[in-house]
């Protein structure tokens, strides 16, 4: 799906969320591909969304909208306060806050992934220019503090 495609997806859902749930507010936070297009970041399509973290209410629609909710196991390619850095995103909506990482910690979940589309994708967010290189060494410092293990976080620091 394109971006386009991705913002119908998240009104509609929310949409029914608003109905089932009314004065009810759910967060969800959109990882990997989708964060990027939705950032500009890249104009590829993708087959699925990414979502970090949802509430387990509203979970089982997500699935049905091609947002896969379980990708959990992503979590330690982010440092442990990314949330501190959560970007919500512009879109008119009832009960579901969309948030999504900042471009800095995405780099960083890039760079712990490496797979040929990462790669790619990390050139595509080098060529935004959309990053704060301060910001970046800061977050690939803290990340230190949530690696699994130490050889995977120097790793990542090695590519980055």
């Amino acid at each position: 799906m394109n971006k386009h495609e991705l913002f119908s997806r998240m009104v509609e859902l929310d949409n029914i969320v608003s109905d089932l749930y009314p004065n009810m507010t759910f967060e969800c936070v959109i990882v990997g591909g989708g964060a990027l297009l939705i950032k500009n970041i890249i104009t590829r399509g993708t087959i699925d969304v990414d979502v970090l973290e949802v509430s387990k209410e509203v979970e089982e629609l997500f699935t049905g909208f091609d947002f896969n909710t379980r990708v959990k196991a992503v979590l330690d390619c982010f440092p442990y306060n990314f949330e501190d850095r959560l970007e919500i995103v512009n879109l008119q909506t009832k009960s579901i806050r969309y948030y999504t990482p900042s471009i800095e910690d995405l780099i960083v979940s890039k760079l712990y992934a490496y797979r040929p589309k990462d790669i790619e994708d990390l050139k595509k967010i080098k060529e935004s220019n959309q990053y704060d290189k301060k910001i970046l060494d800061k977050v690939i410092i803290e990340a230190n503090e949530s690696a699994v293990t130490k050889r995977r976080y120097l790793e990542m620091v090695a590519l980055y």
